[in-house]
This record gives C-alpha cells, sequence and structure tokens, in this order.
C-alpha cells in the first residue's frame, strides 16, 4: 500500500501571480516523478492566483492560504514547517521545472547528508521563449568560491532535505530578496555540502514585472548584497575570485553611493572612491570581460552565461 507521505514536497509561494502560475504548475504536475505534494502558499493574492490554483482537481496540490500578506521570505518558512515530504524541491510561480526534474535530483542527492542541489537554467521570456542558457559551478568548491560574489544556485532548482532547511532556520526574514543566498552563505558556513546538476532542469523567467526591475527594488537589493557580501571573504579560494570579489563589492558600494545620497555628497563620496586606484583597476577588468569580451569565466569562477546554447558535456559529480 502506497504511503500518503509524499517524498517531496515541491514549494511555491504565490502573490499576484496569474499571468505565469498556470505554467508553473502544469510543469509541476507533468513530471516524471510523481511521488510529490504540491504545496502552493498564497499570500493574500489579490489577481486570480486563487481561482487558478483551485481550477486544479489533482489531490497533489496542497493550497495554504495566508490570513494576511507576510511577504515571500515568511510564506516559504511557513511552507516549510508544513511541507509533508522528506525533500524540497523550490519553483517560484513564474518559473518551470523540466519534467525529469524531480527523477534526476534525486537519483543524484540519495545517499547524501547536508547537501544542497541544483542545476543549470534556461532564461525564458513572456511568451515562454528561451532567450539564454546559465551555466552554474558545478562541485563544492567552485560553487563556494563563487559563493563569495553571488548566489551561483538556481533558487528554483533546488533540492534539498527539509530537515537540513529547517536545521539551518530556513529564509532569514532580514531578506526580502536576496534571501535565498543568505540561506547558502549560511548553509557554508556550517560545512553544507553544494551540488549544481549540469542539465538545464528549470526555464528561469525573465519579466518586467519583477520586484529588482523597479528602482525601490533595485535599491533594496543593493543594501542586502552589500550585507551579505562583507561577510563572504573567507569563502574566496582563488586569486581570480579574490580580485572579483574587491571588484564587486567596489561596485556595489558605489550603486549604494548613487542611491542613497543628496547629488552634493554623492558627488564628493564618489570623488573619493575614485582615488582608490586598485578598486577601480578592478572593476574596469570586470567591465571588460562583462561588457566587451563577454565571457567573465575567463576571469574568474562565476556563473556564465550564454544567449545560445552551450554544447553539453560529460560530467560526473562524486
Amino acid at each position: 500500500m502506497k504511503s500518503s507521505i509524499p517524498l517531496v514536497t515541491v514549494l511555491i509561494p504565490v502573490y499576484n501571480g496569474e499571468k505565469f502560475l498556470a505554467e508553473a504548475i502544469d510543469s509541476v504536475l507533468n513530471q516524471t516523478f510523481s511521488d510529490f505534494e504540491l504545496l502552493i502558499v498564497n499570500d493574500c493574492s489579490t489577481d486570480k492566483s486563487r481561482n487558478i490554483i483551485n481550477s486544479y482537481q489533482d489531490k497533489r496540490i496542497r493550497l495554504i492560504n495566508n490570513e494576511k500578506n507576510i511577504g515571500q521570505t515568511k510564506s516559504m518558512n511557513r511552507g516549510l514547517k508544513l511541507a509533508k515530504g522528506k525533500y524540497i524541491a523550490r519553483l517560484d510561480q513564474d518559473d518551470v521545472s523540466c519534467k525529469d526534474r524531480l527523477q534526476l535530483q534525486i537519483k543524484y542527492i540519495s545517499g547524501l547528508s547536508k547537501t544542497i542541489l541544483g542545476s543549470w537554467a534556461y532564461d525564458i521570456n513572456n511568451n515562454s521563449e528561451t532567450v539564454g542558457y546559465i551555466q552554474n559551478p558545478l562541485d563544492n568548491d567552485s560553487i563556494i568560491d563563487s559563493l563569495a560574489i553571488s548566489s551561483s544556485l538556481t533558487h528554483s532548482s533546488i533540492f534539498m532535505e527539509r530537515k537540513d532547511m529547517l536545521s539551518l532556520g530556513g529564509y532569514s526574514d532580514k531578506y526580502n530578496i536576496a534571501m535565498d543566498w543568505a540561506l547558502w552563505i549560511k548553509a557554508a558556513k556550517n560545512n553544507y555540502k553544494f551540488m549544481n546538476i549540469p542539465k538545464y532542469l528549470i526555464g528561469l523567467r525573465k519579466h518586467s514585472m519583477q520586484v529588482t526591475k523597479s528602482n525601490r527594488g533595485k535599491k533594496d537589493l543593493n543594501k542586502e548584497i552589500l550585507r551579505l557580501i562583507s561577510s563572504t571573504k573567507s569563502f574566496i579560494q582563488t586569486n581570480n575570485n579574490f580580485n572579483a570579489y574587491m571588484g564587486w563589492k567596489y561596485y556595489h558600494e558605489l550603486i549604494y553611493i548613487l542611491y542613497n545620497n543628496h547629488p552634493l555628497i554623492c558627488f564628493y563620496k564618489l570623488v573619493l572612491h575614485l582615488l582608490k586606484f586598485k578598486l577601480v583597476y578592478e572593476l574596469i577588468r570586470l567591465s571588460v570581460y562583462h561588457k566587451i569580451i563577454k565571457n567573465p569565466m575567463n576571469y574568474y569562477n562565476v556563473p556564465s552565461y550564454s544567449t545560445k546554447k552551450p554544447v553539453l558535456y560529460k560530467y560526473h559529480l562524486n
């Protein structure tokens, strides 16, 4: 007799996601692996999101409606506490999972503990057309090295044991945008291991309604990045990544000055910052590799991005 307790909980927090929500849900229900529940935490959506969810008759869907709007971070933490599965698979309301995502992730994580598993991803636009490809670092050391600079894990691809997420305290409510990066940093400091599967298992939606597209969102993200990047220097394992770290930190400091100061104070602080010649040099190098050479991986260990599908290769994770 089949257990009523699913092996996997796919966790989707939802707030006004009507435009892409059905596509996200369909991508989960069409998985080749079937022993899961789809736990959707609706954060008081004011659009048709709730109606869309209720239109499905699949018993694997479990809907939790928040009594008041609490934000994505707290909604995900509520979902973690209510989840039934041994494993948590994350997915955002506007992203999609490839049909063999869960099957492959179960295979890769089997027998491992204190492990956070992600994958490569492809970018999709409003029309679900593929517009780019993201190759995240694969092995633990490379991911942690890259984690010093940015999140080298695609959040919607994350797969890990529920008890491990809970033991880390879940997502920190100090962060509204970079809460995933904050959690991976905490995990790294607690000796968790990381892996990325070298397959494009997630369609990552890019659209104008995302919070980081607004000026307020960009400002808030900048503050969160500065707070996080100040604690990651110890992760760096290569000289190139150290130089890139200094360049990125300097860049975010400049952006913070532009966002948070009166024009005269802003000009004064920018002049002082431009006197830090070594950091200016590293920022120029970053710009050259990102904007002109368009291959930052030739400079430092970072998730690579291409508008053309790179050639896949065989890679065996230990």
